[in-house]
């Protein structure tokens, strides 16, 4: 399977992999625990059940590991080894979430021991990520120089690296690029993936994006700012329904990540969710966690039931959630891009120039 990163600890609590059917937990080392945490995250991305890996201490994990693939350089979904050569201490375990080009490494972290001066102010020691160096030998700075620790090496996961998912929109009163697009789908694909929504669910809500607003959040209707028209990554209409509740909640208007919370949280208790037609039957909750729809089919039931849009164009949308299927899993996209006939007069958001030269040429 694809490898996705773990940027927040939505998903953790009360999830068996590191509560009731987890070997530390079981014995009374839960989180926060570092050996919990990389044991439960192991099973997250893979898929399955780690009963090979060490149940001991951190510090001895590396050389207990003699079933699985190791190494000393750092690879996604792979277990950091961190070890103390003197003996005092127990040792540390973190997951590779993300590897960047100055080669640092972005981890997350469980650990019953924490230096309160390297708190974020929202996170706390039952989970956090921190960018460790390679000069630092793979090892938070606290860690490296107060405790004496190294790195022993990583157990690597058996998984495909799958496309790396950034952390920031791109967002603007514009149509975005595809690669501008693919960006801000990875990010939704993460943020909704460790929410528990479906794949299925997830490709068809991104087929609806990208009609709607090339997945930007920072998009008005027409590129105008008339407020009864709409704004942001689905299209709200009029803008107020979403700009008003991100006010409230203290977001920015153009935050992708609050209109992405409005989206898990709001519809299924807001009246915005309306079962209708071949989908009278499924409720917000059975679409978001959805195991029957496929991806066409679950762009089709947003649409249906979400969006009520006054140009359904829904083939655009079936097709780019098939698109963002083949994305996603890691398979090569979709070849030419899809361009639509458009009966109303549009230009198709987020095409280049050529390709709409190369689409008229073929039409007219």
């Amino acid at each position: 399977m694809a490898f996705v990163p773990r940027m927040s600890a939505a998903g953790i609590w009360q999830d068996p992999k590191w509560y009731a059917q987890n070997v530390f937990y079981q014995s009374g080392y839960g989180l926060p625990n570092c050996t919990c945490y990389a044991w439960g995250r192991y099973w997250e991305i893979t898929g399955q059940r780690p009963d090979n890996l060490p149940t001991g201490n951190a510090g001895d994990w590396y050389d207990a590991a003699t079933s699985y693939r190791r190494g000393r350089t750092p690879a996604l979904g792979a277990i950091g080894c961190l070890y103390d050569p003197l003996g005092y201490y127990a040792g540390h375990v973190y997951v590779v979430e993300q590897i960047n080009g100055d080669g640092s490494i972005v981890t997350s972290n469980s650990g019953y021991e924490r230096p309160l001066s390297s708190y974020p102010p929202d996170m706390s020691n039952y989970f956090w990520t921190e960018t460790v160096y390679p000069e630092n030998d793979y090892a938070s700075g606290w860690l490296y120089s107060q405790r004496g620790y190294r790195l022993k090496g990583f157990i690597y996961a058996n998984v495909a690296p799958g496309p790396a998912v950034p952390t920031q929109w791109v967002s603007g009163n514009r149509y975005l690029s595809q690669d501008e697009q693919h960006n801000n789908a990875l990010i939704v694909y993460s943020y909704f993936y460790y929410k528990g929504w479906s794949f299925n669910a997830i490709c068809g809500i991104l087929g609806n994006m990208v009609r709607e607003s090339t997945i930007n959040p920072g998009i008005w209707e027409n590129l105008g700012h008339d407020p009864e028209l709409g704004y942001g990554l689905v299209g709200w209409t009029p803008s107020y329904n979403i700009t008003n509740w991100l006010t409230a909640n203290g977001y920015a208007i153009d935050d992708g990540y609050g209109q992405l919370e409005w989206l898990d949280t709001q519809p299924g208790v807001n009246g915005d969710w309306i079962p209708q037609g071949a989908y009278s039957n499924i409720g917000y909750d059975d679409f978001k966690h959805t195991t029957t729809l496929t991806p066409a089919q679950a762009a089709e039931c947003f649409c249906i039931n979400f969006e009520r849009p006054g140009v359904v164009a829904m083939d655009e949308r079936i097709y780019w959630a098939n698109y963002y299927a083949q994305y996603l899993a890691g398979m090569p996209t979709l070849n030419p891009p899809y361009i639509p006939p458009y009966t109303d007069g549009r230009q198709k958001p987020g095409l280049k120039t050529w390709q709409m030269i190369k689409y008229r040429l073929r039409r007219y």
